[in-house]
């Protein structure tokens, strides 16, 4: 295969031996042995990337379920394709799209790589490449036991179980290559806080597109009741999964004009992104990181300008509300250097961010969903006010990663006589910048759903009152120092998937008792003066499992974990 793909790429401009090197680094980087964290007198290692092991094990089980359901509803081959082929394209792209801040756009990396002798189209593609087997492992694993289900299905046969993997790793290669080429271009013409903002705002809509895709998808397919028509319509020749869906039907022998029309799309779509993405879009990669990296001297006297103007007003407003809420200096202290890298840091940004896009789609799907009605309709848009602690529960995760972990030495040589401090430092600017506004979006999405404000503040009340419990789960037992570990992929979404779950049995619960109440089953007072009695109980107990009473003792080890690591 080296052999094979060496030229070609020479003749591309790529240095095949720095290639290959780059690529080992950072794969090992990924999913080899490795520092992970800031300790206090520990070292702590990780043998293999875990996160990526426990994501493997849930797409595989969403394979399988989905596998199942193939064989007991007998869906068309075509129909099962596009089912699978969309998921894969919006989770592949999501996935490259959360991780590309640590990789496409690593700000540090610039100063270690940058002076070195490496061409541009060698780095932007053994980046690229790295993006890619991430993406090819969630993929893969989603799509196993569908490829050999899927034989199973209406109009398939036993050649499903190979071409179906070889349009998954297509998808994968697509919706990689799509990502790097757009966020190419944004480089070149956007500036830093203009980029920062569309990267950000770009996986917020992914997500929503991700998330409605349930109700756009049966559409599409002409999906009646549980059955999905087996027609192949003009209209599938503008969407992505629809193509490769096209070349598994040209290999089974169903081809048409329109099916291979829509395989031609499909590779050529995927070809000329690749070739895009190396040709193109690669050249003066390492220019653009620069400029994304270092602010211009203009844009950083725009923002010393917006600074000074907005300094009174943040005195006079700001330094009261921190004097009211947070007492002891630690926490003051742990809460603005929080709020700061949640505003200004884009790798923060881009792993936080798209999360809030999910408590408000069960309101909406709950109001606007035809196939929901009664109990069940007003289950899932009360869920979205259930939601807003996981949010919070989503940033406080993902304040515990950041790219500068070593500046968190600043733990080991500070005493602090609680640990509490600390931890409160970051539920309340986690919950400053994420729980309150989610609650102020839903009250008025309750307000218009319900047509009455009174009903949205006595339905948000009881969400209100409990989420400061629910933010103690990541706090349990364990010490949770802000922004002291390395963040490796699939990482974050490995811890939330857990969180969510653990947490979602208990919201869940508390969200079907709201919802009797409110459908007078018993009376919904009861309901919320028990919610208000029982919260601050439970939050003293949490409080108890944290163990946030114990004093951090610095520690005299100025190393990092990574430099005690032997091998």
């Amino acid at each position: 295969m080296y052999s094979l793909m060496r030229k070609p790429l020479e003749r591309l401009g790529v240095d095949t031996p720095q290639l290959v090197t780059l690529l080992g680094v950072y794969l090992k980087q990924d999913f080899r042995r490795q520092g992970s964290t800031l300790r206090f007198g520990k070292t702590e290692a990780v043998i293999g990337n875990k996160a990526v092991l426990f994501l493997s094990g849930v797409y595989i089980f969403m394979g399988l379920v989905i596998g199942i359901a193939d064989v007991t509803m007998q869906i068309d081959v075509f129909g099962y394709c596009v089912i699978l082929l969309s998921f894969t394209m919006f989770v592949t792209a999501l996935s490259v799209i959360a991780e590309s801040s640590n990789v496409i756009f690593n700000d540090t990396e610039i100063d270690v790589i940058g002076h070195m002798p490496v061409n541009d189209r060698t780095l932007f593609l053994a980046k690229g490449l790295s993006l890619l087997a991430f993406s090819l492992v969630i993929g893969l694993s989603f799509n196993l036991f569908p490829s050999v289900l899927g034989i199973w299905a209406v109009r398939s046969g036993l050649l499903f179980c190979i071409i179906h993997p070889i349009t998954a790793v297509l998808v994968s290669v697509f919706a990689t290559s799509l990502a790097l080429v757009s966020y190419g271009v944004l480089m070149r013409l956007a500036g830093k806080e203009r980029f920062d903002s569309i990267v950000t705002y770009s996986q917020i809509v992914l997500t929503l597109i991700f998330m409605f895709g349930y109700q756009i998808m049966p559409r599409l397919l002409g999906a009646t009741g549980l059955s999905i028509s087996s027609d192949i319509r003009w209209f599938h020749l503008l969407y992505p999964p629809a193509w490769y869906a096209g070349l598994t039907m040209s290999v089974l022998g169903h081809a048409s004009p329109i099916v291979l029309a829509l395989a031609a799309c499909g590779l050529f779509a995927v070809t000329a992104l690749a070739y895009a993405a190396v040709r193109k879009v690669s050249t003066g990669y390492s220019a653009s990181l620069s400029k994304l990296t270092y602010d211009s001297t203009k844009e950083r006297t725009n923002q010393n300008k917006r600074r000074h103007e907005g300094i009174h007003s943040e005195r006079s407003i700001v330094t009261l509300l921190k004097n009211l809420l947070l007492r002891k200096p630690v926490e003051r202290a742990v809460f603005s250097l929080v709020t700061a890298y949640f505003t200004r840091n884009r790798e923060i940004k881009i792993r936080v961010y798209p999360t809030l896009s999910y408590f408000i789609v069960f309101p909406l799907m709950g109001a606007f969903s035809e196939k929901l009605n009664g109990a069940m309709s007003t289950f899932w848009i009360l869920m979205g006010a259930a939601m807003v602690p996981l949010v919070g529960l989503t940033a406080i995760e993902a304040l515990a990663f950041c790219e500068h972990y070593p500046a968190a030495h600043i733990f080991r040589i500070t005493p602090v006589a609680h640990l509490g401090e600390i931890h409160s430092g970051l539920r309340k600017a986690a919950a400053i910048c994420t729980v309150l506004p989610c609650f102020g979006i839903i009250l008025i999405l309750f307000w218009v759903v319900f047509h009455s404000w009174i009903t949205a503040v006595l339905l948000i009340i009881p969400w209100l009152a409990v989420t400061p419990t629910i933010l103690m789960l990541p706090f349990f037992f364990k010490e949770v120092i802000p922004l002291a570990k390395r963040y490796r992929k699939g990482e974050q979404s490995a811890r939330i998937q857990v969180l969510a779950l653990l947490s979602f049995i208990i919201l869940g619960t508390l969200v079907g008792l709201q919802t009797a109440a409110f459908r007078s089953t018993f009376p919904y007072w009861i309901f919320v003066v028990t919610s208000v009695i029982v919260s601050p109980i439970s939050y003293l107990a949490a409080r108890g499992l944290s163990r946030e009473s114990r004093p951090l003792i610095p520690s005299e080890s100025s190393l990092d974990s990574d430099a005690q690591i032997q091998g």
